[in-house]
């Protein structure tokens, strides 16, 4: 249970306020030390007679030791305090960061600037930090560390500075066994914390995208798919049935005198219904089918692949099924159900657009209403030719009836990355076209982001031939490579880059044939890190490449493949250093048998190998960096793109029915700890099924936007307009007493009649509209309860019954005290 809670908590770190998130780095630099000082007591105690370690540095570098654990305590300590006074205190997470990163320079010099430890942390550290901590923050990290560690190993090449001043150099079997068990020792909670962090936080990121993604297209009420969404699964089928040559049907149904179970029954009732009806229709079409909600009480049905008989068929079986549907009010009446259906089909080869089928449909649903509703009429598709069908297509207006949502997630066979010029130029000719390839890698196909990441592997291969080239060259050669291994190694980087071209041209051949092909995946990223571990068998297993590239792996892959692929691949490299470490060790195999030394080269740090190193991973470094920060980068507009999505009504550009309903909650919340009255007021448009029936749904739709737009201008900059319904709309105005209210209801309703709509036939009509309100409280005293967001809601749709039934077109509230306390007695 506790195991479940942790891991609940670390999962959502990015939820966590920065002040918070800031406190990890602190926390771990706590945990970390604790760990070094248990195991310099265990080399302590495994060689008491100092073969391997330097027991006067040891025992003078354990103050230190203790310095940074207690600066770690106390800055957790600060964090707590801040967490909740100042929850994005910026100069706190400099802090944080800058003392993890100072402590972590200082453990890696003691140790060895260029091993394995330092290796993962250089990387690993950054690359974690880009996704928890702030940009900024991260950048500032990696400015102190890097030049910090290439300063202790320029000290140690020239004699400045000792090397790993804590370690004497292995020169036999025991003592090179001793090494390698420290480097894993010290490793192993930078390894752990790499890939559990990195693990849990992109794997919830990737879970609650894909989570807010679902909502943005689906409709909060009835969780059928929403107005964007059916609109854009449309256009698909009229695309696919094109290409295809097979039919495609849609059929628009309206649920028959739903206004009138409003106003008798209350919205919370035509709620229920509206639900109910979803359920039925969703339980009469076949899985092939689509289902959305159009507009208040009007569904959309895609058909695909259905002729005109089937989609009869089909939709005489949802109209039966409406018909028997029995609804309950909450007194217990029964509410009659039934639904008046439109519909039309369309041929394969038919030059149709999503805005000419949803008209005829809707010209057929209005023919079925006038014919005694409760019944199916069909639209006849008019004979059409291309030119013609190419005035039909996105002239009209796309955001109305489109609805064309931008497909966020990962399309199969899509690079994912919109190569188009930038400001007139091929992208490749400027920055922002590069960045804009790096922020969408996420967005490629699986077997592309493989050829891309083979290809990467591809340049560190040419940079590894460029070395050994210009080594060939230097007159000295002979005391640096060992002659032996120096053709075997122009042998095997030629051979993976052999195998490297190969799998990149298969990955562009695969690409729109089998684009999740989980076999190629497997087999691209084992040959990357197979690869790169022989890039650190040559060099020693245990040096500082071999930490750069483990580092770099699963952080990289958490972002780009799910997460079991890179957990295995990762599992091989693991077990494969292990392995070849301790192999090495014991002698079995030469250890980094390239390099010319006297006996093993685990302290490697003669000028050319530093200058040399540094050239090899300072480039690998630096891309990676820059692949994780754009992509993560991306990720974070996506979903704030995605968020927005989710909370805006696609009509109106209003709030939606969850987001509004959401703000309603928040804000009774907050009236109910501070005492301020609230109110809430619900609208609806009045007689709007008359525009409708009169004038079309096109027309009723520019009501709507107009009605939004009106009082989206006469409300304050405090207040929230949603849409709640089809024609209905929410209005939730904090800290506003109901006589307050009133006025500022009343402005909207007067400048609402004020409205002057023109019709498709040129015809002029004035809306109105009838105003609920609900209130808590009051400027003068606060409300003795405190009602949750439902009864607020209830009681303004009670308040919203009065004013149609005194004749529309007015204003009326009601104290939610008052009203509740009626309701008891």
């Amino acid at each position: 249970m506790i195991m479940h809670t942790w891991r609940r908590q670390l999962a959502i770190i990015q939820d966590w306020s920065g002040v918070a998130r800031a406190c990890i780095p602190s926390v771990l630099m706590v945990l970390t030390y604790l760990h070094y000082f248990v195991g310099i007591a265990c080399l302590l105690y495994w060689d008491p007679s100092g073969k391997l370690v330097n027991r006067d540095v040891v025992i003078a570098g354990i103050p230190m030791l203790a310095f940074w654990m207690g600066s770690g305590v106390l800055v957790t300590l600060l964090g707590l305090a801040l967490r909740l006074r100042s929850p994005e205190s910026g100069w706190f997470v400099y802090l944080s960061v800058a003392l993890y990163t100072l402590s972590q320079v200082w453990g890696g010099y003691m140790v060895g600037s260029l091993s394995f430890v330092i290796g993962i942390v250089l990387t690993g550290a950054p690359l974690v930090g880009f996704a928890l901590i702030s940009r900024p923050a991260t950048v500032v990290a990696v400015i102190i560390a890097f030049p910090a560690i290439l300063l202790s190993n320029l000290g140690a090449a020239h004699g400045w500075l000792p090397y790993a001043p804590m370690f004497k150099a292995p020169h036999d079997t025991a003592s090179a066994l001793l090494w390698t068990h420290s480097q894993f020792f010290f490793a192993a909670p930078h390894i752990l914390c790499l890939v559990v962090l990195s693990a849990l936080v992109f794997g919830h990121w990737r879970k609650r995208e894909e989570g807010v993604l679902l909502q943005s297209l689906t409709d909060a009420l009835t969780g059928v798919h929403n107005r964007r969404s059916i609109l854009d699964l449309l256009d698909n089928e009229i695309a696919r049935s094109r290409r295809q040559g097979t039919p495609l049907a849609v059929v628009l149904l309206d649920l028959d005198h739903f206004k009138r179970i409003n106003d008798t029954w209350g919205h919370p009732t035509g709620d229920r219904v509206l639900q109910q009806a979803a359920e039925v229709l969703k339980g009469c079409i076949r899985q092939v089918d689509e289902i959305g909600r159009f507009g208040g009480e009007e569904f959309l049905l895609l058909l695909p692949d259905t002729g005109r008989d089937g989609a009869l068929q089909l939709a005489e079986r949802c109209r039966a099924a409406l018909a028997a549907l029995v609804a309950t009010a909450d007194n217990g009446e029964a509410i009659p159900v039934s639904g008046s259906f439109g519909l039309v089909c369309s041929g394969g080869a038919a030059p149709v657009s999503s805005e000419l089928l949803v008209r005829l449909a809707d010209e057929a649903l209005y023919e079925a209403k006038q014919g005694g509703r409760n019944r199916i009429v069909e639209a006849a598709l008019p004979e059409l030719d291309p030119l013609a069908a190419a005035s039909l297509s996105p002239a009209m207006p796309a955001a109305l009836w489109q609805g064309r949502l931008r497909r966020l997630s990962t399309v199969p066979g899509n690079t994912g990355v919109f190569l188009e010029n930038v400001d007139g130029k091929p992208w490749w000719r400027s920055l922002e076209g590069w960045r804009r390839l790096f922020a969408g890698t996420r967005e490629w196909s699986p077997v592309a982001k493989v050829g891309l990441v083979v290809f990467l592997t591809i340049l560190i291969k040419l940079g590894a031939l460029g070395w050994m080239l210009y080594a060939l060259q230097r007159d000295d050669v002979a005391s640096l490579v060992a002659p032996a291994w120096y053709p075997r190694a122009f042998w095997l980087v030629g051979t993976e880059l052999a195998i490297a071209t190969v799998l990149v041209a298969m990955s562009v051949w695969l690409k729109s044939r089998a684009p999740d092909a989980r076999w190629f995946q497997h087999l691209g990223l084992q040959f990357y890190s197979l690869s790169l571990l022989t890039d650190g068998f040559v060099l020693g297993i245990m040096y500082l490449p071999t930490g750069v590239m483990f580092a770099c792996s699963p952080v990289v892959g958490f972002l780009l493949f799910r997460r079991y692929i890179v957990l295995q691949v990762w599992a091989v490299a693991l077990v494969t250093i292990v392995v070849t470490a301790y192999a090495g060790a014991l002698g079995w195999i030469p250890y980094a048998p390239i390099i010319s030394l006297d006996g093993p080269a685990y302290h490697l740090h003669e000028p050319y190998w530093i200058y040399s190193i540094y050239i090899f991973f300072t480039p690998t470094l630096a891309v990676v960096l820059i692949l994780v920060d754009q992509v993560l980068g991306r990720w974070r507009e996506r979903e704030a793109q995605i968020q927005d999505i989710n909370r805006t009504d696609i009509l109106t550009q209003a709030h939606n029915r969850r987001s509004i309903l959401e703000r309603l909650e928040k804000e009774a919340q907050r009236s109910a700890r501070s005492g301020m009255p609230l109110t809430v007021a619900l609208l609806d448009l009045d007689h709007f099924k008359r525009i409708n029936d009169t004038w079309g749904h096109p027309t009723g739709d520019r009501v709507l936007q107009q009605a939004a737009e009106v009082l989206k201008g006469a409300v304050r900059e405090s207040d929230v307009v949603g849409r709640f319904g089809g024609e209905e709309f929410m209005l939730v105005l904090p800290d506003t007493g109901l006589e307050a209210a009133q006025m500022l209801l009343e402005r909207c309703r007067r400048q609402l009649a004020q409205i002057v709509v023109t019709a498709d036939s040129g015809e002029n009509f004035f809306i109105s509209a009838s105003f609920g309100a609900a209130g808590t409280g009051g400027t003068a005293s606060p409300s003795a309860t405190t009602p949750d967001f439902h009864a607020l809601i209830r009681v303004a749709d009670a308040a919203l019954y009065r004013a149609k039934a005194a004749g529309r077109n007015r204003v009326e509230a009601l104290s939610v005290d008052v009203w509740l306390a009626a309701q008891k007695i």
